[in-house]
Parts: C-alpha cells; sequence; structure tokens
C-alpha cells in the first residue's frame, strides 16, 4: 500500500520538493551575509555548511537502507520452517 502511494503522489512530492529547494536557495544568501556581518566568514561558512553536510549522510543513509529492502524483496519471502 505504501508504493502505491508513493506512486500516486510521485508528482506532488516532487513539486513540493522543488518548492522547498528553491526556497531555500532564495533565502540562504541572506541568512549567509547577515550571519556574516555579525560574525565573521568562517563561522558563517561553517553553520550553513551543516545542513548540507546533514542531508548528504541522510541521503547516503536511506540509499543504503533502500538497497537493503530491495535485496531483501528480490529474494522474495523466506520458507516456513
Amino acid at each position: 500500500m505504501g508504493e502505491r502511494l508513493v506512486k500516486c503522489f510521485r508528482g506532488q512530492i516532487f513539486g513540493i520538493m522543488m518548492g522547498i529547494l528553491s526556497l531555500m536557495s532564495s533565502v540562504s544568501p541572506a541568512i549567509y551575509g547577515w550571519l556574516s556581518d555579525h560574525f565573521g566568514l568562517g563561522p558563517g561558512l561553517r553553520v550553513l555548511s551543516i545542513p548540507a553536510v546533514s542531508g548528504w549522510l541522510l541521503l547516503v543513509g536511506l540509499g543504503l537502507v533502500l538497497r537493503r529492502r530491495a535485496t531483501a524483496c528480490a529474494a522474495g519471502p523466506s520458507s516456513p520452517g
């Protein structure tokens, strides 16, 4: 059932994701400028690199989970006993 829901709303999920990405990419220069003005260039860059690194780690983690799930589905159900 979950896979069917994902397939049904795939376009909507992609649109929401792109909308959030566009919003964040338009706001991040202002945030970086404010942080740089108040704390300096180094700390501002370090703070704004946190979401990029955490997003990369999340992507790698989800990729590993989905790969394991796909391998388990390809093997089929285990026989009882």
